[in-house]
């Protein structure tokens, strides 16, 4: 209806920005980016000094994935609106989209918090643009900042989704650095409480019995073989394993098993040797 109602105006005054801006955003609204631009790009030239239509022409590009000419666009808008245009939010988020799509996480960074700095009080939809760039930038910390403020927000399902997904990152990241200090328990707390936050998640719930077999293998270093063996017996028995978990388990047994068993010999108890590796062979 509303591409019908824009193309007749259009019939009888084919220069008018306002229906082509109108017939552009409706075809925008269906996904068919590539006549939304081109009526954009249209209007742009008759009609050079409407910033709103510069706006657009690079949302609709940086929508399409053509990010490098959404750049383009942005340094060919004329010196007279230029300034106008970057007093929008809309500009901002457009620029940082499409620097985002080229993977400047810096440029985008600074573009998305441009946007809500000039915006009364940023979306969640440009908070989670944001939060995106700081995840694939690294910059860790200031993700965290974000995602707190997004949480208490109205979000769409969709946007639950990729909190929660940003929010599980984020966590992970903690994780891992603690792993790489050889703090597992540290490690394992931290996942424990985003398992806890959703629980039943495959992903988080494998990661945590990730964080377990590190333990096991330094249990087993350590020598601590009581520990191990009820660690173990455990993650067997209650954990859902994947099959490299599963393998993992099987080869920290048999290497228990073969030192222990080996102490044995060692004494001339080859009877206690003996069950030790029959038990071995009941359990796997």
């Amino acid at each position: 209806m509303a591409i019908h109602y824009y193309r007749r105006v259009l019939n009888e005054s084919p220069n008018n920005s306002v229906a082509l801006e109108g017939l552009a955003g409706a075809y925008v609204v269906q996904h068919k980016d590539p006549e939304a631009i081109a009526i954009y790009r249209k209007a742009v030239i008759s009609e050079p000094n409407n910033a709103s239509l510069w706006i657009s022409l690079i949302g609709a590009l940086h929508s399409a994935g053509q990010d490098d000419a959404a750049l383009e666009a942005a340094r060919s808008i004329p010196t007279v609106v230029r300034s106008a245009v970057k007093k929008e939010a809309g500009y901002w988020a457009a620029i940082g989209g499409a620097y985002a799509g080229l993977k400047e996480y810096v440029q985008a960074r600074a573009a998305f918090q441009k946007a809500a700095r000039i915006g009364v009080g940023a979306s969640p939809a440009l908070r989670l643009q944001l939060a995106w760039v700081l995840y694939n930038s690294g910059a860790y910390d200031a993700l965290q900042h974000i995602l707190d403020q997004i949480k208490g927000q109205p979000l769409t399902p969709d946007q639950q989704e990729q909190l929660k997904k940003l929010t599980v990152f984020s966590v992970m990241q903690k994780a891992n650095a603690a792993v790489k200090s050889n703090d597992y328990r540290r490690a394992r707390s931290i996942l424990q409480t985003l398992s806890a936050q959703y629980p039943g998640d495959p992903v988080i719930l494998r990661a945590v019995t990730n964080i377990r077999l590190l333990e096991a293998w330094q249990l087993y270093r350590d020598k601590n073989d009581q520990q191990l063996y009820a660690l173990l017996m455990r993650l067997r028995t209650t954990a859902k394993l994947t099959t490299s978990q599963q393998q993992q388990i099987q080869e920290i047994f048999r290497y228990g098993a073969d030192r222990e068993a080996g102490a044995f010999v060692s004494g001339k108890h080859y009877r206690a040797a003996a069950a030790i590796y029959r038990n071995m062979i009941q359990l796997f």
